[in-house]
């Protein structure tokens, strides 16, 4: 593998903060979704895996709580102090890429929403494919609003998606 995503609640931070290192030391890079948990702000570890990661991942209220601020503009500002990718999923407002050399925004694709199951995975897939194939910052948020929009447009988080010859 040369890309490991995580998307749960890691126990003790600390521990998967050396876990991942040892995949950067292996050429593997690293992403995650830890999703709302405001335990993981009582990790002392917490930070060094944030530090760990190659790309975060959070929406808008993630955003604020793991930064310990009160609006979108200043948690922004607190994540772009960090070196490695934060994207924040903006839902109807799409999406927005910053770190200390990247500010980067794409416009949410306008669909008739259905269900909102899964489109944030689907996001990520975009997004992480785009990027795996070593397209620019701005294509990659592209595509993840395009996958995370299209899977609202169907019942449950797949039927809405395109099949990958379409892509």
């Amino acid at each position: 593998a040369t890309h490991a995503h995580f998307a749960f609640f890691p126990k003790d931070c600390s521990s998967w903060a050396r876990a991942v290192a040892g995949l950067r030391n292996r050429g593997v890079t690293t992403s995650w979704d830890f999703g709302w948990n405001e335990n993981l702000l009582d990790d002392r570890g917490f930070p060094a895996l944030l530090r760990a990661l190659d790309i975060l991942f959070i929406n808008e209220q993630e955003a604020r709580l793991y930064s310990g601020k009160r609006t979108l503009t200043t948690a922004l500002n607190t994540w772009r102090r960090f070196d490695d990718l934060v994207v924040v999923k903006l839902g109807d407002k799409g999406s927005r890429c910053v770190s200390t050399t990247v500010d980067v925004a794409a416009p949410a694709l306008r669909v008739k929403a259905l269900d909102t199951t899964g489109a944030g995975d689907s996001f990520k897939g975009g997004f992480l494919a785009a990027t795996l194939r070593a397209e620019p910052l701005a294509a990659a948020l592209r595509l993840g609003n395009r996958m995370g929009a299209l899977s609202t447009t169907k019942a449950g988080g797949l039927d809405g998606l395109p099949a990958r010859h379409m892509l």
